[in-house]
């Protein structure tokens, strides 16, 4: 299920949270694309999208790294049907220093867990993972990258909030499933049920 609200939490988030690591373009790029989600999610059918083109880029704590965000939600009214976030961190000084992480929604009629997490550039393998949107991925890149400010962050009840907030939507259905296919399920393994059954 998608929150109506949900795009106005984000540019919440983006403008008391988030604006202090992101550099001044992704700023405007991720309030701008915020402001349209909010637009168009009052229609029937509706898109996020940041490009790969235009990422948001984090502020480079590392003069040698650089780490940016894409991704791309729709659905159709409060259902989601298409999700897709692209994390990477990639080298400024040397090239061959790149990595790139999606986390993806099944394509249909595919045989690949329903949410899963895959390395750029390789078709497989294909890891279950739970679905994350930028809220959530922000929160783990602050906690590997910028370590120092996270704890101030943890304290935070309007970040934890918000954090909590795109957990239960993006998140709540996928640990219901895995926890009623476990509890539930005693011939069928965990990986098998989110391949298969989801």
């Amino acid at each position: 299920m998608m929150d109506p609200h949900y795009p106005r939490k984000l540019k919440m988030f983006t403008i008391e949270h988030l604006q202090k690591y992101l550099d001044a373009k992704s700023f405007h790029i991720l309030i701008e694309e915020t402001q349209t989600f909010e637009r168009e999610i009052k229609k029937d059918k509706w898109k996020f999208k940041i490009s790969r083109d235009d990422p948001i880029t984090f502020k480079n704590k590392d003069s040698g790294m650089q780490i940016d965000i894409a991704c791309k939600i729709e659905g159709i009214g409060d259902h989601r049907n298409k999700h897709s976030v692209e994390f990477r961190v990639r080298s400024t000084t040397n090239d061959d220093q790149n990595v790139k992480f999606h986390i993806d929604q099944k394509v249909p009629d595919t045989q690949e867990p329903w949410h899963h997490l895959h390395m750029g550039g390789f078709d497989e393998p294909r890891f279950p993972y739970p679905p994350m949107d930028i809220i959530l991925l922000s929160e783990f890149i602050l906690i590997n990258y910028f370590q120092e400010v996270y704890e101030d962050l943890r304290k935070d009840g309007g970040w934890k909030r918000l954090i909590i907030n795109s957990q239960n939507i993006f998140q709540r259905e996928y640990y219901e499933t895995c926890r009623n296919c476990i509890k539930n399920h005693k011939d069928v393994t965990l990986m098998e049920h989110l391949l298969y059954h989801q």
